[in-house]
């Protein structure tokens, strides 16, 4: 498996058109054939913090998922709504093996 764990914190201004542009990005990457996840969380403690949490079969399903249209659009929008860049991270899982 093949995780990926964005940070982003989002301009007060911009928190609806944030929701909107982030639950069409992961209503459509659900879709996707090699994505077993796609989590968006909002923190309890700050309402313009936000993660993704997306778990890919592989990494080159996660590479797949970046030539979509909806990730595209995602990509060309997301900057003017946040109040910081945003930060990626990528994993794979060491335990369980295989997890499935």
């Amino acid at each position: 498996m093949y995780f990926v764990c964005v940070r982003l914190e989002v301009k007060s201004e911009m928190l609806s058109a944030f929701v909107d542009l982030a639950t069409f990005n992961a209503s459509n990457s659900r879709k996707e054939p090699a994505i077993v996840r796609f989590d968006v969380l909002r923190s309890t403690e700050n309402p313009l913090l936000f993660r993704l949490h997306e778990i890919y079969r592989d990494e080159a399903g996660f590479l797949e998922h970046q030539k979509t249209a909806h990730y595209a659009r995602w990509k060309e929008e997301i900057g003017g709504l946040l109040s910081s860049p945003r930060q990626s991270e990528k994993f794979t899982n060491l335990s369980p093996d295989p997890w499935v």
